[in-house]
């Protein structure tokens, strides 16, 4: 198991609108920096946004709260005005911290001047109103600290390890980029030395050569490199399973996302859905078929015709279909996908198989079934395909088997 300094990695982002004159934030830019880790500060978050594209794989970010300092010049009227101020600022950092969600996924520090109490009744309702901060700590990417308090008896790197630790997000985060960076660098530094830096060059003309997508195809090629040297043995499994109970829709959330992938889709592939009026189609056909322009594609797919279950059906597929013990029966002669639209479930017959162009599918994709689950699908269907009947028992044998 990785010990808690060994997952503070890569440069720590620090903004601060007080960063090169109160004592506090300096004396924390010093640690960090004595801790072996490098810094890139910026005092505004007009500052840090130019750079935020860059920001794809950063170590942690440190925000500092009241970012609009309130002066005799900014705030002349009294309480009015400071609490418009204040809510000013609150929208800033807030705005700020979903900018960074874009961007990148990183823990965020909170270090600011403010006292507990403030942090209480101001920061943490502010944060929580914004969805951006839960009760059940092992939820949240933001920990929040009074820059004092955290300085107080070297308590700096022991509290943000041991928080890290304990968000299981967090701490998977940080174990997966140790493990990819590791990984990453011995693979292309690997393949550097096999060409001398020319195998981009080298694989870019076979894949043209294949009438394949060369994009398409570095990053197959790539993923799969990554995804055989990679390993995340060190996982401690007992700061994943937190005591935190998740609700039944974040659970049905977290599957459907590791079985269906959405957004810009490259190429057409196995395992594609299309939805046209009620009917949904799920594309079986061998990938080196459908690549447009290779030699032999005639932009035809082959799919398998699909429907939500309705609620007559539905019943009758819980009663006949579905065991607490095995879960969803599959037939020999359909696939099963929960969750796809919603919470629908949708039957797939293998009997429904239909030939149609790209063009008129192309458009009407609402994502990609992934491994394993589209391979299972493709290899039940072509048993299906080549399945030999044989003759059943006479009805009266059967019965006495039961006696």
């Amino acid at each position: 198991m990785a010990k808690g300094n060994d997952i503070l990695k890569g440069p720590a982002i620090i903004i601060d609108n007080e960063i090169t004159s109160e004592a506090n934030i300096k004396s924390i830019i010093s640690k960090i920096r004595k801790h072996g880790i490098p810094t890139i500060e910026f005092a505004s978050f007009e500052d840090a946004g130019k750079h935020l594209k860059n920001l794809l794989t950063v170590n942690f970010i440190i925000l500092d709260w009241q970012m609009l300092p309130v002066t005799s010049t900014t705030a002349p009227i009294g309480v009015t005005a400071g609490a418009t101020l204040q809510s000013d600022n609150n929208t800033k950092v807030i705005e700020f911290i979903k900018q960074i969600q874009q961007a990148c996924f990183a823990p965020i520090f909170i270090f600011t001047s403010e006292s507990q109490t403030d942090i209480d009744t101001q920061i943490i309702p502010a944060l929580k109103n914004a969805g951006l901060y839960f009760d059940e700590p092992a939820r949240n990417f933001i920990y929040v600290r009074n820059k004092r308090e955290i300085l107080r008896y070297n308590r700096l790197f022991k509290e943000v390890e041991s928080w890290m630790m304990n968000t299981p997000s967090i701490y998977l985060l940080r174990m997966w980029d140790d493990s990819l960076a590791k990984a990453k660098n011995e693979i292309f530094w690997s393949l550097y030395k096999k060409s001398n830096g020319l195998w981009p060059k080298i694989l870019w003309k076979h894949f043209e050569s294949e009438s394949e997508d060369p994009t398409s195809s570095f990053c197959e090629l790539i993923s799969q490199l990554v995804s055989t040297t990679m390993s995340l043995k060190p996982l401690d499994s007992r700061k994943i399973l937190r005591k935190t109970k998740p609700v039944t829709q974040e659970i049905s959330d977290i599957h459907r996302a590791t079985m269906y992938i959405g957004g810009d889709l490259h190429g057409i592939k196995p395992g594609d859905i299309f939805k046209d009026g009620s009917n949904y189609y799920l594309n079986i056909r061998p990938e080196c078929d459908t690549v447009q322009g290779r030699s032999g594609c005639d932009n035809m797919l082959y799919v398998l015709r699909g429907h939500i279950l309705q609620q007559k059906e539905l019943r009758k597929f819980r009663k006949d279909q579905y065991s607490k013990t095995m879960g969803i029966i599959q037939h020999v002669n359909e696939a099963i996908l929960p969750l796809l639209d919603g919470q629908s479930i949708i039957r797939f017959s293998f009997r429904k198989i239909d030939v149609k162009p790209i063009a008129e599918l192309s458009t009407k994709r609402l994502c990609r079934l992934t491994h394993p689950y589209i391979e299972n699908i493709q290899q039940r269907f072509s048993t299906f395909l080549g399945r030999i009947g044989t003759p059943r028992l006479p009805k009266d044998i059967e019965k006495s088997l039961f006696i």
